[in-house]
């Protein structure tokens, strides 16, 4: 059965950059509720707590496993590809989807033989990148781990996380600087673009969208499962050939062996009141002010969306060589983090963490952070 992923009237409006959640649209129903697909689609956030919602192996039998695939995406009868396509943009692979659906089942056995645990986060991550590139995520992880012929026995996966603007990537900064052959750095920012932007970029703009829409709403949200699978596989299978892996993001690595906090210079989440709705104007002045101070520290690193060069976007799969990039986050992505690192940290409250302090000069606080990064990596 052949489907079209996208009308006329839908790639007019991604290129108008309008909204999935804004716009209801009369369209054509792709999934029949009498075959066997489930015709239904899920909410999901677009950032997940990646320390719960692990599937138990008892629910991963072949039939149980196929409709957690389906969950992972479809759950909402009203879904029609042109729904989809207005969250994910162009959706090519569609056309196969029961196939690709089959493949997510062969995908999900070599992410547990990495010994990484399920959720519904790695099913939708694994479902949307064939819907999208026709293939599965390994091709793309086989082509970043070429880079890295095996070099011993299991080494390990250490998670850096903390708040937009703590100092995360120039932590991975100072690390660079010690050389350290069997280390590999992982930015999430900057393997984001280097990895996606290019492959997404050619996709949408084929598909009629705009460069516009894949900056300002695709690269980031939507598609945020695709790409921390990816990560979370590739760190697997470096820990696997001997590697210490070392990932920064604002979210933990669930898969990870430590997890280490990178506490902000100006806002200390634990002592943050976090109003009960997100989305509305907060009458608490304090986290007003904080979120404002947030913004503007990355507003002085990067005034765009990202400094990522768009015009000449090129896919590096080597993250030693991979172009640097700044993303500025917005007020309500602030908000996001600040509540979910709260939670964290009050569920562990022993979590450790690495200092970084204000320094008179940059060479100083790299020292301070090269000490305890070198202490970790017990070198």
């Amino acid at each position: 059965m052949h489907l079209e992923y996208c009308t006329d009237i839908d790639r007019k409006e991604l290129k108008d950059n309008q909204t999935a959640e804004s716009q209801t649209h009369s369209t054509k129903e792709v999934c029949n509720p009498q075959q066997d697909l489930t015709c239904t689609t899920k909410n999901t956030s677009q950032y997940t707590d990646s320390s719960v919602n692990i599937i138990p192996s008892s629910q991963l039998t072949p039939a149980s496993l196929n409709q957690l695939i389906k969950d992972s995406l479809f759950s909402d009868p009203d879904t029609t590809i042109n729904s989809l396509c207005k969250t994910y943009g162009a959706m090519p692979g569609y056309t196969d989807l029961e196939d690709h659906m089959q493949g997510v089942q062969e995908d999900v056995k070599e992410l547990i033989d990495t010994g990484i645990d399920i959720r519904q986060f790695e099913l939708k991550g694994l479902l949307l990148y064939r819907l999208k590139f026709g293939e599965s995520i390994y091709n793309l992880a086989n082509q970043v781990l070429a880079n890295y012929p095996t070099i011993g026995e299991k080494g390990r996966v250490i998670s850096l996380f903390g708040l937009p603007g703590s100092g995360k990537s120039f932590a991975l900064h100072a690390l660079q600087d010690l050389n350290l052959s069997n280390v590999v750095i992982i930015d999430s920012d900057t393997s984001r673009m280097n990895l996606f932007a290019k492959i997404i970029k050619d996709l949408e703009l084929a598909n009629g969208s705009s460069l516009d829409h894949i900056r300002s709403k695709l690269i980031y949200k939507p598609l945020t499962e695709i790409f921390y699978t990816t990560l979370t596989y590739i760190a697997a299978k470096l820990r696997q050939d001997g590697y210490t892996v070392v990932q920064a993001s604002v979210g933990v690595n669930h898969n990870s062996d430590e997890v280490y906090y990178v506490e902000h210079r100006d806002v200390n989440p634990r002592d943050i009141t976090i109003p009960e709705d997100l989305e509305t104007l907060d009458p608490n002045p304090d986290f007003q002010r904080t979120i404002t101070r947030m913004l503007a520290i990355t507003e002085s690193r990067v005034f765009d969306i990202d400094d990522y060069d768009w015009t000449n976007a090129t896919q590096i799969t080597d993250f030693s060589k991979m172009t640097r990039v700044t993303v500025k986050t917005g007020t309500q992505a602030n908000k996001i983090f600040i509540k979910e690192i709260k939670e964290r940290l009050t569920k562990s409250p022993n979590t450790k963490t690495i200092t970084n302090p204000e320094f008179k000069n940059k060479d100083e606080a790299k020292k301070h952070l090269i000490k305890q990064l070198s202490n970790i990596l017990e070198v």
